[in-house]
């Protein structure tokens, strides 16, 4: 069995990200919560920049069930890219709110879940792609 944790490094460091944002967002006070964006868009980063080292060779991992390929990481940059970018226009629009430091947790879930749709096999991935374009 072939199972390297290092092909799912990015997506675990934006699930912690995910879970310290979390924390952060709880623990601290209405007037610290806009430390929950930058954490995010550090882990966003550093989860691209990992990202961006996948791009040496086409492969199937995890038993031929995960691909790393140049398109499912150009997919996953790019839905890395609209996370950041939800995350950048966010603050001026939460200004009013007390406690937005939960929405940015939110916005980092689902990119986790999401980047394992293209790293998956072209046969299961054009389903995904088939029901997204309705």
């Amino acid at each position: 069995m072939d199972m390297p944790v290092g092909d799912i490094v990015p997506e675990v460091v934006v699930i912690l990200t995910a879970v310290g944002a979390l924390l952060l967002a709880s623990f601290t006070s209405e007037r610290r919560q806009w430390l929950v964006a930058p954490l995010a868009l550090a882990g966003l980063a550093v989860a691209g920049f990992i990202l961006s080292w996948q791009s040496e060779e086409a492969r199937l991992t995890f038993s031929g069930t995960w691909a790393i390929d140049g398109a499912s990481v150009w997919a996953r940059l790019m839905i890395l890219a609209g996370t950041i970018l939800a995350i950048l226009m966010s603050p001026d629009w939460f200004r009013t709110d007390k406690r937005h430091g939960e929405y940015y947790a939110i916005l980092l879930f689902p990119p986790s879940a999401r980047w394992c749709s293209p790293g998956r096999p072209i046969s299961c991935n054009s389903s995904w792609v088939c029901c997204s374009l309705r």
